[in-house]
């Protein structure tokens, strides 16, 4: 089997019949019919069921485009890699990442890259991390930056730390919390609503369980946000609480202050995920190089 083949077999997958992938490939009917009927001779079962409304995979066509994906990103990777070589360092990089990453470490990296290599293109995707390993598997983003989350290190990924966050619990500088002296309990940041991030998120987590051991009642939420800078914005106008990791609380020096509150105080690792197996381009190697970098030099 040629790999152009696995090429026209996604074609009709996708197209749902051997005349409109025909048209897209600039092949005629006959020859792409022929093309199937070899592939499929060849691999000793039918990847099609044929009806009168066209083609649909069956399981095992299902199968055999599950598995050429990966051969079809392997080809492009090379493609892209070679490309590389030849004309210098360019393409398009495509980025999950994180809120945490987006006001720190990921702006200053993709300055220097950019500068450095002004043909490499930056394409960024913000998500909550399930949907940005989905999108990780499937080869629509080459890296995600993010926390690293518990039971994330299978088989399939690569997962390297590159940093710790710690966590605490934030709010104007002013607020009547700040002037009561000593370390606060669990029930005196009970007393008081909250803007935090949606369930899943860790830190969230962490603060429900510490007061619910403490024999609080579990934060009282008035409003869910991912964005640090809206956090902060409600903060200030407000006597709501949050939790804001450190690397963010310089930003809002002299406005914002950290509560005494020792029991709280979560740590979080964030680094790089990959996908285990798969070559990235020379445009992404180095967007990753000024990442480890400019984390680096944050953490002095």
């Amino acid at each position: 089997m040629e790999t152009r083949h696995i090429h026209f077999i996604r074609a009709v997958a996708d197209c749902g019949s051997v005349s409109a992938a025909a048209r897209r490939l600039g092949l005629t009917q006959s020859a792409l019919t022929k093309i199937v009927a070899r592939v499929e001779d060849e691999l000793g079962t039918r990847l099609f069921d044929r009806g009168t409304h066209g083609m649909a995979a069956n399981k095992y066509g299902q199968l055999f485009l599950e598995r050429t994906r990966q051969v079809g990103l392997i080809v492009d990777d090379l493609a892209t890699e070679l490309r590389t070589l030849k004309s210098g360092i360019s393409g398009t990089v495509r980025v999950g990442c994180g809120r945490a990453w987006l006001s720190t470490v990921l702006p200053a990296a993709i300055v220097r890259c950019t500068a450095a290599y002004p043909d490499v293109e930056v394409v960024l995707r913000h998500a909550d991390y399930a949907s940005m390993v989905d999108e990780l598997r499937r080869g629509d983003l080459d890296f995600v930056l993010a926390q690293v989350r518990e039971g994330a290190a299978q088989e399939e990924f690569s997962i390297d730390p590159i940093r710790t966050n710690h966590s605490m619990i934030t709010t104007r500088k002013d607020h009547p919390l700040t002037r009561k002296p000593g370390a606060l309990s669990a029930s005196d940041v009970a007393e008081y609503r909250w803007i935090l991030p949606p369930k899943e998120d860790p830190s969230r987590q962490f603060l429900v369980r510490k007061m619910m051991e403490l024999g609080a009642p579990p934060p009282l939420v008035q409003v869910e946000a991912v964005s640090y800078q809206l956090t902060a914005s409600i903060l200030l106008q407000s006597d709501m609480l949050s939790i804001i990791p450190d690397h963010q609380r310089p930003v809002y020096v002299g406005q914002l202050a950290t509560l005494n509150t020792p029991w709280c105080a979560p740590e979080k690792r964030a680094g790089i995920v990959t996908l285990r197996g798969r070559s990235l381009s020379g445009a992404s190697l180095n967007l990753l190089n000024d990442v480890r970098a400019i984390a680096r030099e944050m953490e002095r």
